[in-house]
């Protein structure tokens, strides 16, 4: 049996994750190799700590380098941003010298580069505050998932700090346990992930980049905001607000309008996000049917296009000023 368990059990939980996600047809590519390779990482921690695999010490700083820079860019494509590839490979490679040439700066190196991008991770957010290809509703639910991302590629830095001083002291036998109690961050972050991907772009549509080219810098005046608001307004009197996957993506796409340029003509005319005004037709859908249908609070929750009822009960108190039940019972 393995001498350091948790690395395998947590490659296992996460190519469990990682199928659950393909079986579900995302598209989301970038957070599918971010799991895959963090799978890869925890099981070769495992093997080189367990098994004893002198050619893994070699192999195992390389792929770790590739593991923050994938969970940035997952972030960046979530939010479509633009990624500056050239300061982003400058790290595997530098990995990959100094395992050739300065093997001893290796732990310091890739823990510099943890600690960067797990900030950058935490940091980073959306133009104009809604990720066009997360499901509008669920921003709660992706900033958690970053905050968990970003928590554990910081915890791996300093995991790799401390081992490293462990092993220089001449501590070897405490190295291996102190790898399995960090990587069990990793679950963690598989939890992030497992809720995380409710809130995740739904397949059988083209990219936005192929619908809608975004512009370089968006300067609406008071009639162009109006239009655009005017276009936005009438799908969502169509009942395309009521979508479960609506996401900003998918509204600019259906609208033929730019995503950012959505964003802020609803910003300009009513001085809200976009996740707010398809929350507020929503909230109202839910409190029509609560005072003239038979249909149970749940019902009404997922025929108004609420994912959860927690969020529901939320959005509703904050928007009706009492929860779904309570302004059922007052209306009659």
């Amino acid at each position: 049996m393995p001498a350091v368990p948790v690395p395998f059990l947590a490659s296992g939980l996460l190519v469990v994750v990682l199928l659950v996600l393909l079986r579900s047809g995302t598209r989301n590519l970038w957070f599918l190799a971010f799991l895959g390779l963090a799978a890869f990482q925890t099981a070769i921690v495992g093997m080189r700590w367990s098994l004893d695999i002198d050619w893994l010490r070699h192999l195992q700083p390389v792929s770790a380098s590739l593991v923050p820079i994938c969970a940035f860019i997952a972030f960046a494509d979530l939010d479509n941003r633009r990624i500056a590839w050239h300061r982003h490979v400058i790290w595997p490679m530098a990995v990959v010298a100094s395992v050739l040439l300065f093997p001893s700066g290796i732990d310091l190196l890739l823990s510099l580069e943890f600690l960067l991008y797990g900030w950058l991770v935490f940091a980073s957010k959306a133009q104009d505050g809604v990720s066009p290809k997360v499901r509008l509703g669920s921003e709660g639910l992706i900033s958690r998932m970053r905050r968990g991302v970003a928590i554990a590629l910081v915890l791996s830095a300093i995991s790799d700090l401390i081992v490293s001083a462990i092993l220089a002291l001449g501590y070897v036998d405490f190295a291996a346990p102190i790898v399995a109690m960090t990587l069990s961050a990793v679950l963690v972050t598989i939890a992030g992930g497992l809720v995380g991907r409710l809130g995740l772009e739904v397949p059988g549509e083209p990219p936005l980049a192929e619908a809608v080219a975004e512009p370089v810098a968006v300067h609406l005046d008071e009639a162009q905001a109006s239009e655009v608001l005017q276009r936005v307004e009438a799908l969502f009197e169509q009942g395309l607000y009521k979508d479960y996957d609506l996401t900003l993506a998918r509204l600019a796409r259906r609208a033929h309008i730019p995503a950012r340029t959505i964003s802020r003509a609803v910003n300009h005319i009513h001085g809200i996000s976009i996740t707010y005004l398809v929350n507020r037709y929503r909230v109202e859908e839910a409190k029509r049917l609560l005072l003239h249908s038979d249909l149970s609070v749940t019902e009404i929750m997922l025929e108004a296009g609420f994912q959860t009822k927690s969020n529901f009960n939320r959005v509703f108190k904050e928007l009706a000023g009492q929860t779904p039940s309570a302004f059922r019972n007052s209306g009659r």
